[in-house]
């Protein structure tokens, strides 16, 4: 089996698999992928189950400033019923998102890898909206993802130890 390196440096690059490992706070795993094949997918000992499902938001714009990461959950069907038995929300969810080549998956438990392009960790934030017969699109967040927070008011001394008194707006002092 050649390595990534070596695919990567291939003419034509073999199909990318994108892989989804949603984990529960109880420590459940679903495994899920939008890649529909006639034979099972199986990646680190895992099989994975293909379900409708797209993540966007998780590159950097032109200026530079990345976007929040969205993740859509198509519920046509039973098929979200059937794969998040009797979870109606999936706010405190955490979800790996995998990028893998073709030839880095296997057929069978035996046969497979656990070779990666791209991995990245996300947490369930909140759901942005739910189109009941159709799908849910969840916004994502990060490590780095900071939630608008108020700080408590804060009472401003004149009194305190040197260098930590505030004296005044437009007081130039020297440290």
């Amino acid at each position: 089996m050649a390595t990534v390196l070596e695919t990567l440096h291939e003419l034509d690059l073999p199909a990318l698999i994108e892989l989804f490992i949603i984990t529960s706070p109880d420590n459940v795993n679903y495994y899920i992928t939008n890649t529909r094949r006639t034979t099972d997918i199986y990646w680190n000992g895992h099989k994975f189950l293909s379900f409708p499902v797209t993540i966007t938001g998780i590159g950097f714009t032109t200026d530079n400033i990345s976007e929040a990461p969205k993740l859509t959950l198509s519920t046509v069907g039973l098929s979200f019923s059937s794969l998040f038995p009797g979870i109606t929300s999936l706010k405190g969810y955490s979800v790996t998102y995998l990028k893998t080549f073709e030839t880095y998956i296997g057929t069978s438990a035996m046969t497979d890898t656990s070779i990666f392009i791209e991995r990245k960790f996300y947490k369930f934030a909140k759901p942005l909206s739910i189109i009941p017969k159709t799908q849910v699109v969840y916004q994502l967040s990060t490590l780095t993802s900071w939630e608008t927070k108020k700080l408590p008011a804060r009472q401003m001394l004149r009194e305190g130890p040197l260098n930590l008194r505030f004296e005044g707006l437009g007081v130039y002092k020297q440290f």
